[in-house]
C-alpha cells in the first residue's frame, strides 16, 4: 500500500509520539486504523503481534521528526494489506472495544492470540 506523509501530518503531528506522530496520522489516513509507530516498525494499535518494519526512509523521517528536524513530505509502500485482511485483528472501530474489556477478559483475549499478559 502506498503511504503518503502530507504537509498536514507533518505540521499537525506531534514529536516523539507513537500514536500521533506524522506516521500515524499518515498510516491512519491511508488505513482508517489507528497505528503506533516506533523508530523501526509500524504497529496496529492495541494489537503488538502486528508490527511490521518500516523501510529506511520512512525509519530516517521519523528520527528526523523526532529530533524536530525539517521533515518533507514524502510517499512509501508498506504491505499493511495481509494486516489489515488478518481474521485475527479487529475490524474498523473494534480498537477501542479491546481496551475497554473488563480485567478478567484479558486472559482469555491474550490466549486466543497466543500471548501472555501480566500487571
Amino acid at each position: 500500500m502506498r503511504i503518503t506523509v502530507t504537509e498536514q501530518h507533518i505540521r499537525e503531528g506531534t514529536c516523539q509520539d507513537a500514536e500521533d506522530c506524522m506516521l500515524a496520522r499518515a498510516l491512519e489516513a491511508a488505513t482508517g486504523r489507528k497505528w503506533w509507530v516506533e523508530q523501526r516498525a509500524a504497529l496496529l494499535a492495541y494489537d503488538l503481534l502486528s508490527a511490521i518494519d518500516l523501510p529506511p526512509a520512512a525509519t530516517q523521517a521519523v528520527r528526523d521528526f523526532d529530533a524536530g528536524l525539517d521533515v518533507q513530505p514524502f510517499e512509501f509502500e508498506l504491505p499493511v494489506e495481509a494486516l489489515l485482511e488478518s481474521d485475527g485483528i479487529p475490524g474498523p472501530g473494534r480498537d477501542e472495544d479491546l481496551c475497554a474489556a473488563p480485567l478478567d477478559q484479558w486472559d482469555a483475549m491474550a490466549a486466543e492470540c497466543g500471548a501472555v499478559l501480566s500487571l
